[in-house]
């Protein structure tokens, strides 16, 4: 049975997950995604699982790809790849922050993930947490441009792939975590101390 393409279709943005990108494309043609993947061909799984496919299997790119009308390699690029053990491990396997302002709109980034993300690359906004409600009102500027200062910190470590900068990086959190009273961490499923 030859495959159609969809009625609708929406541009991928840069560094937006698939989850998201097929969510948003469920929501244009007006079904849910399990629906869309069914029309497509394609296995109805959990679709947060196929971002972290290091590659979506080339069948299912393909068949994605022809019915939303982009390129294998476009559909491709919305997983997470290959990532070094470190960045691996400061990458979150669920959401647990979402900039208010972009998710209403649908749109879910990679860059929401990661570790040391602060604020959101699209619009700016500063991201929230997803699993615990803030208290915006009792966290000071001064605390906020710290934690911005330190999260550039673990970015750069990260990237550098250095231990000794990452383990600074960390240590710092850890005090920030005993010594502020606003700071709060919690813990992703890597174990990871994450700021908030």
């Amino acid at each position: 049975m030859k495959q159609r393409p969809l009625p609708k279709t929406v541009t991928p943005l840069a560094d937006e997950l698939l989850s998201g990108w097929l969510t948003r494309l469920a929501v244009t043609n007006h079904c849910e995604v399990d629906e869309l993947l069914a029309h497509i061909g394609i296995e109805t799984r959990q679709v947060a699982m196929m971002d972290f496919d290091v590659e979506v299997d080339a069948t299912t790119a393909e068949k994605i790809s022809i019915a939303a009308r982009v390129a294998a390699e476009t559909v491709q690029s919305l997983t997470f790849g290959t990532m070094t053990q470190t960045e691996a491990l400061m990458t979150a396997q669920v959401a647990f922050q979402s900039c208010p302002d972009c998710s209403r709109r649908g749109i879910a980034l990679k860059q929401w993930r990661k570790l040391w993300a602060f604020d959101c690359q699209i619009c700016g906004t500063r991201l929230l947490s997803i699993l615990i409600k803030p208290d915006r009102s009792r966290i000071s500027e001064k605390l906020v441009r710290r934690a911005r200062s330190g999260a550039g910190l673990i970015k750069s470590a990260v990237a550098s792939n250095c231990t000794k900068k990452l383990r600074r990086a960390m240590r710092a959190a850890t005090y920030a975590k005993r010594s502020s009273p606003f700071a709060r961490i919690r813990l992703l499923p890597s174990k990871v101390p994450v700021l908030t």
